[in-house]
């Protein structure tokens, strides 16, 4: 078969493949292979009835490829309701903000009233002690 043959139809072949693809199934440890996914977390995932459909065949449990798809666009689909969720609290957050300043504005607009030595309640850390002492032998 010649892809430049005429007389072949090719859309009929990848029909046929596709649905021989279709056709195969996964078991559960080379699903969570292909997803990155540990079998506790498939597993809990089925618990919440947020995991891919399964089929039995014989004792063993598979999932076709075609309930793989579903999975991952279900998976997308949580994943954007969730952003655009997330998106709205941050912008409803933010207009908030906007509307009263923050407690940290106010103390450093009186920080910057305050005299220079002033500003700063901090001990020096060891550090800047050790450094102190350093300069003082290096300035005998």
């Amino acid at each position: 078969m010649d892809k430049t043959d005429p007389t072949v139809p090719w859309t009929h072949i990848a029909q046929e493949i596709a649905k021989m693809l279709d056709a195969r199934s996964l078991t559960i440890p080379r699903f969570c292979h292909r997803h990155d996914l540990s079998p506790s977390f498939y597993h809990k995932l089925q618990a919440q009835g947020l995991g891919p459909d399964e089929m039995q065949v014989g004792t063993s449990v598979r999932i076709s490829l075609r309930a793989e798809r579903r999975w991952q666009r279900q998976c997308e689909r949580r994943r954007q309701v969730a952003r655009s969720a997330a998106s709205k609290t941050m912008a409803d957050k933010g207009a908030t903000k906007t509307a009263l300043p923050s407690k940290s504005t106010e103390r450093s607009a009186k920080a910057e009233k305050r005299p220079r030595d002033e500003r700063s309640n901090a001990k020096p850390t060891k550090a800047k002690l050790n450094k102190a002492k350093l300069k003082k032998k290096r300035d005998f």
